[in-house]
């Protein structure tokens, strides 16, 4: 038996496919290039597959995608399954970029929250742009005992919030040009999508979890 020939509306749906992507890439090109040097690649196959597939070959220390190409709100498929499977950071952009640019730190003493902190640091450094260290304290899980305001400096822009984490960080977002969080931003074995993951849904502004 002979297997099924392509027929002419699959052919011409797949050259379709490959000249938007084609486009596509045109498109990023000229945005970067005025920026960046960048190598620019297409690739085929299902989009997270493909993309964890990358990382991995490539050793990425950072992913960056948008929250949706759907023009709905939240998260799209992509920008989920970075958050849980990626081996690296995960930049999820969104379309508004926040207030006026200032780095927003969540905290609550972990060492993943520590981790952040420190790339929290460097970036405002490095921009320079001002950082602010978020606790906030309305959880059923707290910020645990170890941290404390001495270990974070004097210089520290430290603010202690009394709502739960998910709203302090959605809320700081709408002023923000960045929110940095940890990859679990609660201690006691919570799953990622109870503060990383719902705060990059609801944010305002781009959000990095470092790993």
């Amino acid at each position: 038996m002979h297997g099924r020939q392509p027929r002419r509306s699959d052919i011409t749906t797949s050259q379709a496919r490959t000249r938007e992507a084609n486009a596509a890439l045109a498109r990023a090109q000229a945005d970067v290039q005025p920026f960046h040097d960048a190598e620019l690649q297409l690739r085929e196959g299902p989009p997270i597959g493909r993309l964890l597939d990358e990382l991995t070959t490539e050793r990425a220390t950072i992913v960056t995608v948008g929250s949706r190409t759907d023009g709905q709100a939240g998260l799209g498929g992509v920008a989920s399954a970075m958050l849980h499977d990626a081996p690296c950071s995960v930049l999820i952009a969104h379309d508004d970029d926040g207030g006026d640019g200032q780095l927003v730190v969540g905290y609550d003493g972990s060492g993943s929250a520590r981790r952040a902190l420190g790339v929290g640091r460097e970036l405002s450094e490095r921009l320079p742009r001002k950082l602010r260290v978020l606790v906030a304290t309305g959880d059923a899980h707290p910020p645990g005992p170890g941290w404390s305001r001495a270990e974070l400096g004097p210089d520290t822009d430290l603010i202690e919030d009394p709502r739960t984490a998910v709203e302090a960080l959605t809320d700081a977002s709408s002023s923000a040009g960045l929110l940095i969080l940890g990859s679990r931003h609660l201690p006691a074995a919570l799953a990622l999508s109870s503060v990383s993951e719902q705060a990059a849904q609801r944010a305002s502004c781009p959000v990095l979890v470092v790993r």
